[in-house]
């Protein structure tokens, strides 16, 4: 279904018609050329090394300058917290930060955006009147590649918002149920804190962090049990058999 015969099963208009309001044209609501062309995109822009290391910079910073010292006050006056709120709103901090791979401008306008949705096509039109009239960043960002495209503003707003949307939510709700977790099995905590500190590097960079395997495998366990995106639509355009035998008709 989603690797050797991909192409029969798109996400169909049930799913289609109940986010096409919000998602449009937006990457995760379509299927066909431009869920390619939207998918080619992104894998470009966020397979450079350059936007790994900011990546890790700015997790870096956000988290020692701001997510440790908050969850350090809130432990010490003993205070409830929103683990999964905190975690969004850190989520959407760091992607704030990447903002000049969107090239959308500020953070703040960024955010109005993200909470006005719409808004979005301010953003965009300014970014295609300045490609246009000096060929500002062209290419360079993922927006102008998007803008690039050649599609229409309504396209390009959908394609936007669904890139600016994507990793925000998704990302908590995986660290929220990694840390719920956790606690759960003393164990594989304690394991997972050991690996951390045995680490050579005091600053971890990209490379390194893959060679925290308990890590990767606490995560993907984790995302097994409560996957961030819990529904992923597919509907048989034909007639299909999977590999264990069960036959897939045709709407189902």
């Amino acid at each position: 279904m989603l690797k050797t015969n991909f192409n029969n099963f798109p996400k169909g208009k049930p799913f289609t018609e109940i986010l096409g309001d919000f998602l449009g044209y937006g990457i995760f609501n379509v299927d066909g050329e431009l869920w390619r062309m939207q998918r080619k995109l992104a894998s470009h822009a966020f397979s450079t090394i350059s936007l790994r290391e900011f990546v890790m910079s700015t997790s870096e910073e956000e988290v020692e300058n701001q997510l440790l010292p908050l969850l350090e006050s809130l432990a010490e006056a003993s205070k409830v917290v929103d683990l999964q709120d905190l975690l969004r709103r850190l989520a959407f901090n760091m992607i704030c930060k990447v903002k000049k791979w969107l090239g959308v401008g500020s953070e703040k306008r960024l955010k109005d955006a993200v909470e006005e949705v719409h808004a979005c096509v301010e953003i965009i039109r300014d970014k295609k009147k300045k490609i246009d009239e000096s060929g500002e960043n062209c290419g360079q960002d993922l927006l102008s590649r998007l803008i690039l495209a050649g599609h229409d503003e309504e396209v390009r707003r959908d394609m936007a918002i669904s890139f600016i949307l994507a990793g925000r939510d998704t990302t908590s709700a995986a660290m929220t149920w990694l840390f719920w977790l956790l606690p759960c099995h003393p164990v594989i905590e304690q394991e997972l804190l050991k690996e951390i500190k045995n680490m050579e590097e005091r600053r971890l960079d990209y490379e390194s962090l893959k060679r925290l395997k308990l890590l990767k495998v606490s995560l993907c366990e984790s995302m097994r049990l409560y996957p961030p995106v819990a529904w992923d639509s597919k509907h048989a355009l034909v007639d299909d058999t999977l590999p264990d035998g069960t036959l897939v008709q045709a709407g189902g």
